[in-house]
């Protein structure tokens, strides 16, 4: 049996422990004593977890930019494609210049002579030729 005095003793020892734990030191009590722990472990891992995101992101980003499939070869891709269309819009006109060309030398005589007298320095019946050195 617990004697009064020893009691009160107790209970007096409880208040004032109960007090210091209420003080600048700890005011919010026992309870957060308990969850602290808890909430450094959970900062702990959300840091870490956000950390390992971030570097997912960042990789990400990078490899989106500079991998093989990335923008920057996207973007080349794409001015080579511009280049080349405009290439085959030449060549297609040229290939139209070309096929007029060869009409008018199978059926016109005018310009088969034209030609000759132009490129291949030729004359016609009748005429002198200077030549200028």
């Amino acid at each position: 049996m617990i004697t009064t005095d020893v009691k009160t003793l107790l209970e007096a020892y409880a208040t004032l422990c109960l007090c210091e734990i209420m003080t600048e030191r700890n005011p919010y009590g026992m309870i957060s004593d308990m969850l602290r722990p808890q909430k450094r472990k959970q900062k702990k891992k959300r840091s870490w977890l956000v950390g390992v995101v971030c570097a997912y992101l960042s990789l990400l980003v990078v490899f989106s930019l500079l991998g093989d499939q990335g923008l920057l070869t996207s973007y080349h891709l794409w001015k080579e494609k511009q280049r080349l269309e405009l290439l085959t819009e030449l060549l297609i006109e040229e290939n139209k210049q070309l096929k007029t060309d060869i009409y008018k030398f199978r059926h016109d005589d005018a310009t088969i002579e034209a030609y000759a007298r132009k490129n291949l320095k030729l004359k016609g019946d009748q005429e002198i030729q200077f030549v200028w050195r």
